[in-house]
């Protein structure tokens, strides 16, 4: 399942009878007419992978394509919740991930109004981050930034690369992350 950018997903299908662009079956993703697709993601694109425990034995998925060099990747963000993923080939820290249109929230009711990234700790629960405008860094000192759950600014790696994460936001914006 891929975000589509304007909240709904596409979902595609790795199936042994999907069908390439000449009518020939093979195995790929498809989509849900069984054709092949193209799986090829922006940088960023998060997705979310189910595979169910009665039907399917163990394997592994392998990502692959160019690694960014850039200095700056800026991902949309829809109002709502959307499906991002980190971009660089290193550990999302979001100290130094600022934001663009997303309006901080805070202390006090950043679980009902600040944006909030969301990691699967893997084992059923989240880790929880929210933006807000009273966060406390390492001196003490107020600043506006990512926050854990007793409002202390997040300096820690928090997502291993290419781990997706979920983001909640009352308003559209971007994230921008820096390497």
């Amino acid at each position: 399942m891929i975000y589509d950018g304007d909240g709904g997903y596409y979902y595609y299908y790795y199936i042994s009878d999907a069908y390439d662009a000449d009518g020939n079956e093979t195995t790929a993703w498809a989509d849900l007419n069984g054709d092949a697709v193209d799986g090829s993601q922006s940088l960023g694109t998060g997705f979310w992978l189910r595979i169910p425990d009665a039907t399917c034995s163990t394997g592994s998925l392998t990502q692959s394509g160019a690694v960014s060099a850039d200095a700056t990747t800026t991902i949309q963000i829809a109002a709502g919740l959307t499906l991002a993923g980190n971009p660089y080939p290193t550990a999302l820290n979001l100290s130094k991930v600022t934001t663009s249109g997303l309006t901080a929230g805070v202390y006090d009711t950043m679980n009902t109004e600040a944006p909030c990234v969301m990691i699967y700790d893997g084992d059923g629960g989240y880790y929880y981050y929210y933006y807000i405008s009273d966060a406390y860094d390492a001196d003490g000192n107020e600043t506006t930034a990512w926050a854990d759950l007793n409002g202390d600014a997040t300096t820690d790696d928090i997502a291993a690369a290419g781990k997706a994460f979920w983001l909640r936001s009352k308003t559209a914006g971007s994230l921008i992350f820096s390497l």
